[in-house]
């Protein structure tokens, strides 16, 4: 199977100067934990809800309180620049083989010219595996 059958294509994504404010509320109201950061459609970083938990702190996340200064910081801030990417017609196993190598839990999708096509993320791999394991006989 290839990564493009399990990708969600066309990701929720934010520009490097959204503010982190803007980033964590795209977050929410998706129920997102990964957001691709992309400058004229090419993926330029990718930043995580552990992201801004290490730069706002826990309490921003479980009492919907954001500190001004830190809250207006530009995502770029605080992204992890040129992610590991994979290609729409990678192989599932060496999505999965990047992702515990490397200790991540999700992979852009971009095409040659580093444009941004999906993500997938440690929540596909799981259903994907689920599906794998109700089309095995009952033991």
């Amino acid at each position: 199977m290839r990564i493009e059958d399990l990708m969600t294509p066309e990701p929720v994504s934010v520009e490097p100067d959204n503010t982190i404010a803007e980033t964590l509320l795209l977050m929410y109201r998706h129920d997102i934990r990964h957001l691709p950061v992309v400058e004229k459609g090419r993926l330029e970083g990718i930043v995580s809800d552990r992201d801004i938990k290490q730069t706002m702190g826990p309490p921003a996340l479980t009492k919907g309180t954001l500190d001004a200064a830190e809250a207006e910081l530009p995502v770029s801030k605080i992204m992890t620049r040129n992610p590991i990417a994979m290609h729409p017609g990678d192989s599932v196993k060496s999505a999965i083989e990047q992702m515990v190598e490397n200790r991540i839990s999700c992979l852009p999708v971009v095409d040659h010219e580093r444009k941004l096509v999906g993500i997938v993320s440690e929540i596909d791999l799981l259903r994907y595996c689920l599906d794998l394991l109700d089309q095995q006989p009952a033991t």
